[in-house]
Formats: C-alpha cells, structure tokens, sequence
C-alpha cells in the first residue's frame, strides 16, 4: 500500500494542456500537480515574475514534456484557491457564515502575501469580515438571522454550530490579517458562548442535545485574548442600567430645593418604581453576559407577572412608554461602543 505522501495528482480543473509549466506542491493526500501557463503567473505577480526569471534554464526535471517547478512550503489545497483566483475569480465563492472559514482561507491569505497578491489578500479577509458585524444595526440583524438558523437546524436535526461563524478562529483571523474591526462582535458572541462546550469536544459533537447550542474553539484561545475574555466577560456581568436613564423627560419631577437628581426621581416619579422593577426582573431572568438582548427585553415589559396591573395598576405613564424605546436604543448603542473597552481591545 502507498502512502498519501507517494501519490500524485494532477488538479482537473488547473492541468492546462497547453501550459508551459507544471507546479508541484504537496498536499494533505499525496503530490499535486498543476500545469499553468507561466506569463498569466507573471502578469499577475511580480514575485512569480522574480521567481521564474531566476529559475529559467536552469531546471531539467519536467513532466508531460514540460518544466517542473515545485513549491516548497506552499500547501497544494493553497495553491489550488490561488491559481483559481487567477484563471477563474468568478469560482472562487465560499460559503456565507461558514465557522471554517477562518481557518481555511488563512493558508492561501499567507500565499497571496508571498507571491504579493494584495488583491486576492483583500478579496479573502474581505470574505471572513463580511460574517462579522460591525454596527449595533448589522448585529441586531445578523442575530436575527442566526435565531431563524437556530430554528431550522432544530426541526432538520442539524447541528446548530456548524452553522454559524465560530468566534475563536475569527478573532486569531482578525489579529493575524488586519480586520481588527470584527473583533467587538467576535468576542462579545464568545461571551454567549459556556466554555465547556468546546469546538474539539468528541462528547458534545455527538451529543444530539447538544446540537442546538454554540461551541467555541476554546482551546486556539491565546493567552492575551483570555486575559481579554475575562476582562470582557465582568464587565459585562457587572454591567446593570439604571432606572433613572429610562425616564421620560417629562416624568421626572420638579426640582427642589432640598433634593436633587436621583434622590428626587425615585421618591417622587409614579414610573420609577415600575422601571427599577423592570430592571430587576430582566436583569434576574436573563443571561448575564448579553446586556444587548437584555435591553431589548426591557420593551417587553407587559409580558412580565411582576409588572402587571395586581402590583402597579398605574403601569407606565404615555410618555414613558412612548419615549422607552428610544431610550433602550440609546443605552444599547452607547453599550456597543463601549465593547473595545470592555474587551481591552483599544
């Protein structure tokens, strides 16, 4: 029997008859090669230019009566996305929300780096960064996207993180190729995520009760980014609106002279006392760690026992009500700003 390492292939879709050059590269099942013309490489990159400049004449290994130049370094499933990108960019799709792709454009990232491919670099990164929001609004629409996938993975019987963008790989992508603005939202989904459900956990991957959860590949986290994650997870624990900012402009009483600010709101405001409930209940339901959603929960406030009519039969005045949800929308945007602090990424 033959090893992977001793078997050869040659790439369908990239074995040129009419090329006047074949690459070697090694592959993860054995030799791949890929016959290309050389003046198309050259066109589109100046390394490849310097590269077979240096090389011309001077090489007698050939195969199917043509020169050979193998790839060292160069991971043939790399070089086959590469060599796509040039003859057929329309090919070269990938899968939206894809929790691999990370990891599996990184390789050819560092190829178009190498042979100075900026165009292929930005098309990549570009593709890993568009999974990831970057505005509240992007977010708020993102989870309701994954919510709806949650829901089909659940009546089809799939797993659910198979599904979705995975936050660890995201967040090493990010630091390595430069698109550090997906890193507010890559770690705060993290914090949604329990740290024993990992990604490499063969029990939870089998676990059919475990589909319909988040894993994260907890064990690529490094050092630095879980000194950032616990920072990131507090403050977000710790994190608790006030009552006071949910107010109405008009519910707030008038001033006297011996009482003040938030002394005088919660003696004297008929909804203060309805909204620090509102808080407490939410806040005591909810998870912790996602203080956007609890925020919005917060508009939900008629469906909440606590709240009803038995224990404040005036409930919230109109302007409160009216003006509530532009409030939440308020705190929620200037808590998304906050996150690169949180998460020590400033």
């Amino acid at each position: 029997m033959h090893s992977n390492a001793n078997q050869v292939h040659r790439d369908a879709r990239l074995y040129f008859a009419e090329g006047d050059l074949v690459l070697r590269a090694a592959g993860s099942d054995g030799v791949h090669l890929f016959r290309v013309h050389k003046f198309l490489l050259k066109h589109h990159s100046m390394a490849f230019k310097d590269m077979f400049h240096a090389e011309d004449g001077s090489s007698s290994d050939t195969y199917d009566g043509v020169p050979v130049a193998d790839m060292p370094g160069d991971r043939a499933e790399d070089l086959a996305l590469l060599l796509t990108y040039l003859y057929n960019p329309s090919q070269l799709s990938f899968k939206r929300l894809d929790p691999n792709k990370p990891l599996e454009l990184s390789g050819v990232i560092r190829l178009a780096d190498k042979y100075l491919l900026e165009p292929l670099h930005d098309y990549l990164v570009q593709q890993v960064a568009s999974d990831w929001p970057t505005t509240l609004q992007e977010w708020d629409i993102r989870e309701a996207e994954l919510q709806a996938i949650r829901t089909v993975a659940a009546e089809d019987k799939k797993k659910y993180w198979e599904l979705v963008p995975e936050p660890v790989a995201a967040i090493l992508f990010a630091k390595e190729f430069g698109c550090s603005q997906i890193l507010p939202a890559a770690f705060y989904q993290l914090a949604q995520t329990n740290f024993n459900l990992d990604w490499n956990n063969e029990w939870i991957q089998n676990d059919e009760y475990q589909w319909n959860t988040r894993l994260a590949r907890w064990s690529l986290l490094e050092k630095d980014d879980l000194v950032r994650c616990l920072h990131g997870f507090q403050s977000l624990v710790d994190y608790r609106i006030d009552a006071y900012f949910l107010l109405s402009d008009q519910c707030f009483p008038p001033e006297e002279h011996d009482e003040y600010g938030y002394e005088l709101v919660s003696k004297n405001s008929k909804c203060f006392a309805f909204l620090a409930e509102l808080v407490v209940v939410v806040w005591g339901r909810g998870e912790r760690r996602d203080p956007l959603r609890l925020l919005l929960d917060c508009l939900e406030y008629e469906r909440y026992p606590q709240l009803s009519k038995e224990h404040f039969p005036d409930g919230l005045c109109e302007d409160c009500r009216d003006s509530l949800p532009e409030a939440v929308a308020r705190i929620r945007r200037a808590l998304w700003e906050t996150l690169p602090s949180y998460f020590r990424l400033e």
